[in-house]
């Protein structure tokens, strides 16, 4: 076989070695990446953003060394306040309510922690709050309540909340 011709990886018919496509069965005989230069180009691009993205920070830190999320940044917790509402032989029933403001442009949906302390700051029971909406540029007051376990519920001291 001359070194000048090739086969058909298709049709087995002999062809021009330097042919980019079969002259009988008009088969592209480029590699795949030759014939998909545009894709090769987005999956480079792609690889290289997740390079970049794994590289950059997560989040800002808070003076206090919390992560705080995207979320959290613009929303303030105005003022967190509980009180003891009804009590029995088990539980004390303790009534919360949060004022939150949304300090950005865009309405707001987030997850509050309340944390029940003693008069030593240790926390002895949490109430966790999900998709609290919040509109743009406005406060807004939720309210609730959390049952506590008679044993500690008169060493409750004061109330804490976290924005998640």
């Amino acid at each position: 076989m001359d070194k000048q011709i090739k086969k058909c990886s298709h049709c087995q018919e002999e062809i021009p070695l330097e042919a980019k496509r079969c002259s009988h069965c008009q088969a592209d005989l480029r590699s795949w990446p030759r014939r998909h230069p545009v894709i090769i180009a987005i999956i480079i691009l792609f690889f290289i953003s997740v390079f970049i993205g794994a590289l950059s920070p997560k989040s800002d830190l808070s003076k206090s060394g919390t992560v705080l999320s995207p979320q959290a940044k613009t929303i303030e917790i105005v003022s967190v306040e509980t009180k003891s509402v009804e009590k029995n032989s088990v539980w004390w029933k303790y009534s919360w309510v949060i004022t939150l403001k949304n300090t950005s442009i865009q309405d707001k949906i987030v997850n509050a922690e309340l944390s029940w302390k003693d008069k030593d700051s240790f926390t002895i029971e949490k109430a966790q709050e999900y998709n609290l909406n919040i509109p743009a540029n406005s406060e807004k007051t939720f309210s609730g309540y959390k049952l506590i376990d008679i044993q500690i519920a008169p060493t409750v001291s004061n109330i804490s909340a976290e924005i998640k």
